[in-house]
């Protein structure tokens, strides 16, 4: 009699604790899901400027999302030159290629500020380790 009442309580013990389980599970996907959903991709689309301190633009950075996430890119580069190309990445983070001039280079947007460092270049006046900012925000 004991040990029929024994497995008994062991078998509403394992039966609770494996409903138990079931709704742990259910609950932690349902987080799981509302965590991906509220995941949004920011989008960096705008200019960012660089006014070196005065009211007119100088360099400007234009990033524009395209509807495959890509962005289309242009970067004025004052007295320089003009890029233009795509861009690809996410988080703030991205690479650029512009074909001609044939210059590569990553893009850190932080905030309202973008920052660029070239990686690649075959034109002479842009060389590898250069660095762009646009400190004077998106526009």
């Amino acid at each position: 009699m004991k040990r029929k009442v024994f497995l008994c309580m062991l078998c509403a013990a394992l039966t609770m604790t494996a409903c138990g389980t079931k709704e742990n599970q259910e609950s932690e996907q349902k987080e799981i899901f509302t965590l991906e959903s509220e995941k949004v991709q920011t989008d960096y689309s705008g200019t960012y400027t660089d006014k070196m301190g005065t009211e007119d633009i100088y360099s400007e950075l234009a990033l524009e999302k395209q509807q495959d996430g890509t962005y289309a890119f242009t970067m004025g580069i004052y007295r320089v030159t003009t890029l233009e190309g795509t861009a690809t990445g996410a988080d703030g983070i991205f690479h650029f290629v512009s074909d001609a001039p044939c210059v590569e280079g990553d893009i850190t947007i932080d905030g309202e500020v973008a920052e660029v460092i070239i990686t690649a270049s075959a034109f002479e006046y842009i060389a590898v380790g250069d660095e762009y900012r646009f400190p004077d925000g998106r526009e």
